[in-house]
């Protein structure tokens, strides 16, 4: 038996030594085109055209880029019509508070823009709501702001 497994693993050693042998190749030395190899030996004479810019150009061409997709615009809202007091006259509370007035009226438009058939409708509900505060409120104070609020909190 001893002769068997030798024998065995004399074969396994020359199986696996054929195997791990590895091939070797002629290097075959690279051929080109005719133009290219007339470009290299230009590149190795120096006589290289100088199509290609600097690396500074490079820089300095303008890269296309996508045109940008169109937005939409939305339309700025109408300002709404300034009380019958002149904003000359007003101290700078009574401006900061007809300020805060017409920015009330205009975010209940832009809030609730799709309750109203048009911004026009919406722009005559929130100009009767003022009259009806100016009404009742002569000075332009915190209480007519506070009325022209609670107005638009209960009507929608």
């Amino acid at each position: 038996m001893t002769d068997k497994n030798a024998l065995l693993f004399l074969v396994l050693l020359l199986g696996l030594g054929a195997c791990s042998h590895e091939e070797t190749r002629a290097v075959q030395e690279k051929t080109y085109s005719a133009s290219t190899q007339k470009e290299f030996e230009a590149i190795e004479k120096g006589d290289v055209k100088q199509s290609i810019p600097p690396a500074h150009d490079i820089r300095q061409t303008k890269k296309t880029t996508q045109a940008p997709l169109p937005r939409k615009t939305e339309v700025p809202a109408k300002p709404l019509e300034q009380t019958k007091i002149s904003s000359d006259d007003l101290s700078s509370r009574a401006q900061e508070r007809l300020q805060e007035i017409n920015q009330n009226l205009a975010f209940y438009c832009m809030k609730h823009r799709n309750s109203f058939a048009s911004e026009e409708k919406c722009l005559q509900f929130t100009k009767k709501i003022l009259k009806s505060c100016e009404q009742k409120h002569k000075l332009i104070n915190t209480v007519m702001v506070n009325c022209i609020k609670d107005q638009l909190k209960k009507r929608r």
